[in-house]
């Protein structure tokens, strides 16, 4: 997925006109093809889902933002295309703007981009706020599925030191996830299955779960991609360390 960081600058604030204020970038040649996009934008640390258009006539990316009241202008944004919804379409009016913005929107929100993660996240910290975060940039809803005591133990060889109930609790208060699971001992691809998310996001090393994900999504020929992150500060945060 394409990340782009730039400044929000004034521009002819015609959407404004039929109430969607936006968000307008100047993008060098290249970096982004015609089209409208499906985004996230990363604003002051909080993820907020928009719709954007760029139009390579004018080199404009201008987003439609969603609830969104603040004034934005020579602010730096984060900006992660997510998907290309359609081809940009020649406007003949306002009115006829307004309709494909709320086509636009429609798509959008009923479309959901789900990600999921599964892991331990035994005495949550830091590590495990970092692999949440880099997994919810990328999606609209972040879907985790925290692993059951005795999936642990078969595991790792050692009971967890936090219950299943406590680490899920965990997760939850960093209210970076959308939906918080405990994994089903008899079912595991019980939330695959469900909310058939676009990415499943693993861990560098993680390797449990992975060949029996690989081969489900193999023999139903599934459209999900596995993602797996960077390690993040190993001499610090590595489990077994801390």
């Amino acid at each position: 997925m394409q990340t782009i960081s730039w400044e929000v600058i004034h521009w002819k604030a015609l959407a404004r006109k039929i109430w969607f204020p936006t968000a307008n970038l100047a993008l060098a040649n290249g970096i982004v093809e015609d089209g409208t996009y499906k985004i996230n934008i990363i604003l002051d640390w909080k993820i907020y889902l928009w719709a954007w258009a760029y139009r390579e006539s004018e080199k404009l990316f201008e987003a439609h933002l969603f609830d969104f009241q603040w004034d934005l202008y020579w602010k730096n944004i984060e900006v992660i295309i997510l998907e290309k919804i359609r081809e940009n379409v020649k406007i003949n009016s306002l009115e006829e703007l307004k309709e494909l913005i709320n086509k636009d929107i429609d798509y959008i929100k009923w479309n959901c981009f789900y990600w999921i993660t599964f892991w331990t996240f035994d005495k949550f910290h830091p590590w495990h706020i970092y692999y949440l975060s880099q997994a919810r940039k990328y999606c609209e809803k972040l879907i985790t599925v925290v692993s059951t005591d005795k999936n642990v133990e078969k595991i790792k060889n050692h009971t967890p030191v936090d219950n299943q109930e406590v680490r899920k609790t965990s997760v939850e208060k960093s209210t970076i996830a959308e939906l918080v699971f405990v994994w089903e001992e008899n079912n595991h691809l019980k939330y695959i299955e469900k909310f058939k998310p676009r990415v499943v996001c693993l861990w560098y090393d993680q390797e449990w779960f992975s060949s029996e994900l690989e081969e489900y999504i193999k023999k139903n020929d599934a459209d999900i991609e596995i993602i797996r992150l960077e390690s993040h500060k190993p001499e610090i945060y590595k489990s077994s360390k801390m």
